[in-house]
Formats: C-alpha cells, structure tokens, sequence
C-alpha cells in the first residue's frame, strides 16, 4: 500500500514529459511561459518601432508664420506759416499739433512779431495758413489765424511775397513789376513768365498762391 502512494505522489509531480509543473498543478509549463513572455516583448518592441516610424516619416507641418500687425499710416499734415517769423515757409506737422509747435519750426518769432495777435493753442490742421503780423502792422483779423492759405500775387506787398518759399527782395520786386508792367497775372503758372523765377520755384509755391 505504501507502494502504491508513492508511485501516485511521483505521478503527480511529474509530468509525462518530464516537465515540472508550475505550483503541482497541471497547467502551463514553466518553458511555455517563457516563450509566451518573449513572444508578447516582441509584439511590444514591434508596435514601438512601428509607432516611432509612423511619427518620423509624417510629413512636418511647416513653419508657423506669425503676422504682426501693421502701423496705420499718419496722414501728412502741410501748413504754411508766414510774417514775423524766422523761417516762413511750409512745414509737414503731426496730427494734434498747434501753432506753437509750428513756431518752433519756423525758427520761432522775430523780435518784431506783435505778440498780442498770436494764438500758440491755435490747432494745424491740413493746408492751414498762419501770419503773424509786426508790431504796429494793421490786421483785419487776428493774426496768426488759419486763412485760405494763399497769397494774391495781384495784390501782394513785396513783404507778403517774401514770405513764400524761394521768394526774396529780388523776386518779389520781380513779381510786382511784371504785373504792374503786363497787368495782373490770369493763373499762377505766370509766374514763370517773370524774370529769374524758374519752374522748381514756382512748383514750390503753386499751392500757396491765388490770382483771385
């Protein structure tokens, strides 16, 4: 009898193979088990591989363009400033400048400049025209307030004509001879017909003149 249990004890522990089986109990072998382990590391170093060459051959979303803001462009601002000032002429100001702005452009006031007439809070604004009249000069309005901007050539004084860009003593008197001796000037392109005054001078000064 004691025979008989040991050979079932050897039967259940080993198996027909020869193989151990795993905790006594029939089942997977150890060597299976190995071989099923490997397996599935292979499918895993496989699908990662397979992953990491999907993302290197997927084509690149090229470069990200960043588009900045553009600046508004200013609008060009001309005013012309004339009289008792250093400098007379046309000057290219900001928006929300005023006349003391202008002033300092202009090389600031002379020393004749009849200050009570001035208005330095006066706005410049576009095409505007400032003259500031000399102590004891009659004026109908206040000085150095905007006007149309121009000056009659048929009526201007020789110092009201100097006060335009490119025109001195010599032009000026050039200017009042010609209409004195040929009659008033029917459009401001006559002034090239007056001696010494050539097409960029009066280019330069087109827009500030009338014959009205």
């Amino acid at each position: 009898m004691d025979g008989r249990r040991r050979g079932r004890r050897a039967t259940f522990l080993d198996s027909p193979a020869g193989g151990a089986y795993i905790g006594g109990v029939p089942g997977v072998s150890a060597e299976l088990k190995a071989t099923v382990q490997l397996a599935l590391l292979l499918l895993c170093l496989f699908a990662l591989g397979a992953g990491v060459i999907v993302l290197v051959l997927q084509p690149s979303p090229g470069a990200i363009e960043i588009v900045l803001p553009t600046a508004t462009p200013q609008p060009e601002l001309k005013v012309y400033v004339s009289g008792a000032v250093n400098r007379p002429g046309v000057y290219l100001v900001q928006p929300g400048d005023r006349l003391e702005d202008v002033l300092a452009f202009a090389g600031g006031l002379t020393e004749d400049a009849d200050l009570r007439h001035v208005n330095h809070a006066l706005r410049a604004d576009d095409e505007t025209h400032f003259y500031v009249p000399r102590i004891g000069e009659q004026v109908d309005s206040p000085a150095a307030s905007p006007d149309d901007g121009r000056v009659n050539i048929n009526t201007a004084s020789a110092e009201e004509l100097e006060a335009l860009p490119g025109i001195g003593p010599g032009r000026a008197e050039a200017i009042i001879e010609r209409r004195e001796v040929e009659g008033p000037y029917a459009r401001g392109e006559d002034l090239l017909l007056v001696p010494g005054l050539g097409p960029k001078t009066v280019e330069g000064i087109l827009d500030l003149v009338t014959v009205d």
